[in-house]
């Protein structure tokens, strides 16, 4: 039989105990923050308008017809159209409607077959924000320029009086399950606001900007801008974004496929 204690409470001195106990469990819920809900259009998130959807505007460039390195039989993409116009043109329109764009993202392609090479910006907004940027863009003197110069194609935008894709998902990758179609969406978007920001720290701290009105001048400066961007890529990315993902997602082992 366990011996009685020789020390008893008494009933003030519990009391005393339960009130203070009963204080710090009200402050800890009190600082307790409520788990959070994914964001969906019309749920009342905050960023997210209950009148918005996705639009987007394809820039098609042209494919050079010869190549530009003599040791390539093959003429390459100018990739360094994609810095000029998504710096240049793009992001002056996300600065001037960011409050109305809590989604957007650039989507780069460049194949040797119908699609070719083209620049996509999507974005996420209400129809008279897509209608506001459209009509900015079909008035923008360089897009004209570098139209009337040959260096892109053409440029398809949505019409805003079409079907409004509200689905937060309608634009990513079908495949996906709908968890990751759902959060891919900020993810790039970050991406792509980091390759905006690298293009703005170079060019500032690296480049000379070229004399205003040569069309030739700017685009050689942004060939210029998009070798070092590569470089920085190529001596940074492993570390400065692959590494902080895969640490992110507790260092588990992910299969990568090559395609040659």
């Amino acid at each position: 039989m366990r011996k009685a204690c020789k020390h008893t409470l008494s009933l003030t001195a519990l009391a005393r105990g339960l009130w203070m106990l009963a204080v710090l469990l009200l402050l800890l819920t009190g600082c307790a923050t409520p788990a959070s809900k994914p964001l969906a259009p019309g749920s009342g998130a905050i960023g997210i308008p209950s009148d918005g959807g996705w639009w987007s505007v394809h820039v098609h460039f042209s494919w050079p017809d010869t190549a530009s390195d003599e040791a390539s039989s093959e003429a390459s993409p100018d990739m360094h159209l994609d810095l000029l116009v998504a710096r240049e043109i793009f992001a002056p329109l996300i600065e001037a409607h960011r409050d109305a764009l809590p989604l957007w993202r650039f989507h780069r392609r460049a194949v040797r077959d119908a699609a070719g090479h083209r620049l996509r910006f999507l974005f996420y907004a209400p129809r008279v924000t897509a209608q506001a940027l459209y009509d900015t863009l079909a008035a923008d003197p360089l897009l004209a320029e570098l139209h009337a110069a040959g260096k892109i194609e053409s440029v398809v935008l949505d019409d805003p009086r079409g079907e409004l894709r509200s689905d937060l998902s309608a634009t990513s990758d079908p495949g996906w399950s709908p968890a990751m179609q759902t959060s891919w969406p900020y993810f790039i978007m970050g991406v792509s606001q980091l390759w905006l920001n690298l293009m703005a720290q170079i060019a500032q701290s690296e480049m000379v900007s070229p004399p205003s009105g040569d069309l030739n001048a700017l685009v050689a400066y942004y060939q210029t801008l998009d070798e070092k961007i590569t470089a920085t890529w190529q001596h940074e990315g492993r570390h400065a974004l692959l590494h902080h993902l895969n640490a992110l997602f507790g260092y588990e082992r992910l299969p990568i496929y090559l395609r040659f």
